[in-house]
């Protein structure tokens, strides 16, 4: 981590008693033994699992709204196959790593390619759609509606992280 510490009065010329001094700190850390790791893991698969649910009620009703015919029963089906995919790809991704790391990038960003294509063409079929380049349209207007509301919603609950003002 780092930390960077600043005065609030940067006009002082002497070091003011109550305020800590321009100072900056970078630190590394390492644990043998993580603490809670059974309860992070739990965690961890359940944003994974609630993640993958909201993805499939957003490619759902957005498909819909959009004219698709496709249900969420379905929309959760395509998410799953998706991620079935993106695990088999980092498998494979491991293992070219290990045998020949200089095309591990390259590999890595195909993969991605290959798997968004795949996905733009899932929800295509799935709701009946005949062009995907209308389905990579939609997919990005429905993430940037997302992205809005879920800043509309976190910045009225206060959850917005604080931008650091510089008057110069």
């Amino acid at each position: 981590g780092q930390s960077i510490f600043t005065p609030e009065d940067v006009e002082a010329t002497e070091p003011l008693p109550d305020q800590h001094p321009y100072a900056g700190w970078l630190y590394g850390e390492y644990a043998l033994f993580a603490q809670d790791t059974e309860r992070k893991t739990l965690r961890m698969a359940a944003l994974q699992f609630g993640g993958m649910a909201v993805l499939a009620v957003l490619i759902a009703h957005a498909g819909r709204a959009f004219g698709g015919q496709g249900s969420f029963a379905d929309a959760l089906l395509v998410v799953a196959w998706v991620e079935l995919l993106l695990v088999a790809f980092q498998v494979f991704y491991l293992l070219v790593m290990l045998v020949v790391p200089p095309l591990g990038m390259a590999l890595g960003f195909l993969a991605f390619g290959l798997a968004f294509y795949l996905f733009l063409q899932m929800i295509r079929a799935l709701h009946g759609f005949r062009s995907l380049f209308m389905v990579l349209l939609g997919s990005v207007a429905t993430f940037m509606v997302v992205v809005m509301v879920l800043s509309i919603v976190l910045n009225a609950l206060g959850l917005m992280p604080e931008v650091p003002q510089n008057d110069l």
